[in-house]
């Protein structure tokens, strides 16, 4: 029993020594295509959602990225001609349907590259993610640089990250805020 209340009094202790955060961030982005005569116009949204968890030395404790894609035709009256019953999977659930593979046959699927992405990410401080574009490896290094495995586009990923990092600075001001009233 002691033992146990020992182990208990650890784990609070511990957990009071670290400062974890947690912050969502959501970058979205969209596009249309106008209805021609002939031609139906096609709009497209994008939302790039990040959970990003940073301990108090902003590092990246973990991650996980997703999005979701929603098209739709519509006619030159502006009547949409898509079935727009279907549930929106994400990328990751669509897994292999994406079809990044089949429309480049080197690439590995999306959901492989975020994945890549977010292991590459995890034990790293925040702003280097976030300036993962410019990756800088040291002869020491043991990873392999992010564009060996991940070669698709990070703008909207990073753009997500960064508002989940935004999040949890508001949140670390918002604490602070409440400390200097007291």
């Amino acid at each position: 029993m002691k033992r146990i209340a020992v182990i208990l009094m650890c784990a609070l202790i511990l957990t009071g020594c670290t400062s974890v955060k947690t912050g969502m961030g959501i970058s979205s982005a969209r596009s249309a295509v106008n209805a021609t005569e002939g031609n139906e116009g096609r709009a497209k949204g994008k939302a790039t959602c990040c959970a990003l968890t940073l301990d108090d030395k902003n590092i990246v404790k973990s991650i996980s990225i997703d999005s979701a894609e929603i098209m739709f035709d519509f006619s030159n009256e502006g009547k949409i001609t898509s079935d727009i019953k279907d549930r929106i999977l994400t990328n990751k659930e669509l897994g292999d349907d994406y079809g990044l593979k089949k429309k480049y046959p080197n690439e590995k699927e999306w959901y492989e590259q975020v994945q890549d992405f977010e292991k590459w990410a995890l034990g790293k401080n925040i702003e280097y993610v976030l300036n993962a574009e410019n990756e800088v490896l040291t002869e020491n290094s043991k990873d392999k640089p992010l564009k060996e495995t991940v070669t698709m586009d990070l703008t909207e990923i990073l753009n997500s990250v960064q508002k989940a990092y935004d999040d949890i600075l508001a949140q670390k001001d918002a604490e602070e805020a409440a400390k200097s009233k007291k």
